[in-house]
């Protein structure tokens, strides 16, 4: 379902194995090291795990980091639909990547919920309503046999809060949704739940960045399409204009010119893999960009990574494979706390080798000044505005 490669944090809701102890099951981190005992499954760093081509010749990093946003997406406005309904506390829901844990199993979404007969008057304590999710494919029986799982062997505890089982899917085949009505599952159908005009959104999202590197070097006004598209989504697509910072940075360096541009970019180095935001090729410069969309300021501890452990693999790497003129560029909407900034001034005047740049929010707009730019200034201004 998530084309060979998957984050780590999610991968457990997908499991149907719990995350903690439970007598006579074996724990899901158990299994996962199986896998990657007998190379199954591939250990490919400390955020991402791949399945063996040898065993799924479709593996495409670029389409699993779009579904994992377009999940991610739908948690999120599942869980505003939730709270705005009253379903759920309207603070306590945990979502995709926040890893929602219920009845010892991780979930895509958990939340308490007040609302009877979930709610005890008895003993005076909240329901949940747990949730997963299937995008991308249509669902099928097999596709479910982990949410089954985590379901039937969760009924069977004793004492657990009453809960809600929710599965929320774009496509579903017949015998998929017979066995979950036969188990009293609530299933959401995203074009019925929301719209086809959401789901339709949101495959063009997915497609995009599964071929955000032809996209934007044959029509990189797509991107401000996009960008256009979410401005009048009224409040739908929760938080995603951060997951799609990456293509606002590759349509800038589209616009200002490059001979050469790879987004998501793979390198393989000391049998890790390594991930470049954006590689591109300018002026006879070879330029690494490396994308930030938080809210809040990067700080000294991820800076120090970024120059202590990314560049010097990825220089090696580049190097090796004969790029020159190397610059790295990092990118933070958020800016940076002074820590990280004293870090990085210091670093760039120092290292010589290669060339070290950082801009913040501000830095970006006046570049694109700089450069007749307005687009990017217009979308910078009004979907990242923290």
């Amino acid at each position: 379902m998530q084309n060979g490669y998957i984050s780590k944090r999610i991968l457990p809701a997908y499991v149907g194995a719990p995350v903690e102890n439970v007598k006579g099951h074996r724990i899901h981190f158990d299994i996962i090291q199986i896998l990657i005992d007998n190379n199954i499954v591939i250990d490919e760093n400390e955020d991402i795990l791949c399945l063996n081509p040898s065993f799924f010749e479709k593996v495409n990093y670029n389409h699993s980091i779009g579904l994992e946003i377009a999940k991610k997406t739908i948690i999120n406005d599942f869980n505003q639909w939730a709270r705005e309904a009253n379903l759920v506390s309207y603070s306590k829901g945990k979502t995709f990547f926040e890893q929602p844990v219920f009845g010892h199993f991780q979930w895509c979404y958990s939340a308490p919920s007040y609302i009877q007969p979930l709610y005890s008057t008895k003993c005076n304590k909240p329901g949940f309503v747990v949730a997963d999710v299937i995008f991308g494919k249509t669902t099928t029986l097999s596709d479910l046999n982990f949410f089954i799982d985590k379901l039937l062997i969760s009924r069977s505890f004793k004492n657990l809060p009453s809960f809600l089982p929710v599965i929320i899917v774009d496509r579903i085949d017949r015998d998929a949704l017979n066995k979950l009505k036969e188990l009293n599952v609530f299933v959401a159908l995203l074009d019925q739940f929301f719209s086809d005009k959401y789901t339709k959104l949101l495959n063009e999202l997915v497609n995009v960045i599964t071929n955000a590197t032809s996209i934007i070097n044959k029509n990189p006004d797509y991107v401000h399409h996009l960008f256009e598209s979410l401005s009048k989504s009224e409040g739908k697509y929760n938080n995603m204009a951060g997951d799609l910072f990456e293509l606002l940075v590759g349509y800038h360096f589209s616009t200002i010119g490059c001979s050469y541009m790879k987004s998501k970019q793979i390198i393989r180095y000391d049998n890790k893999m390594r991930e470049l935001d954006w590689l591109i090729k300018k002026d006879g410069k070879t330029v690494v960009v490396e994308c930030k969309a938080t809210k809040s300021k990067i700080d000294e501890r991820f800076v120090n990574k970024w120059l202590t452990e990314k560049i010097p693999i990825t220089y090696k790497w580049l190097i090796d494979n004969q790029y020159n003129r190397i610059q790295f560029e990092l990118w933070s909407v958020g800016g940076f706390t002074d820590k990280a900034l004293e870090i990085l001034s210091k670093q760039e005047k120092e290292v010589k080798k290669y060339r070290i740049y950082h801009y913040s929010k501000e830095d970006m707009i006046k570049i694109a000044k700089n450069t007749n730019d307005q687009n990017f200034i217009d979308i910078i201004k009004q979907h990242f505005s923290f």
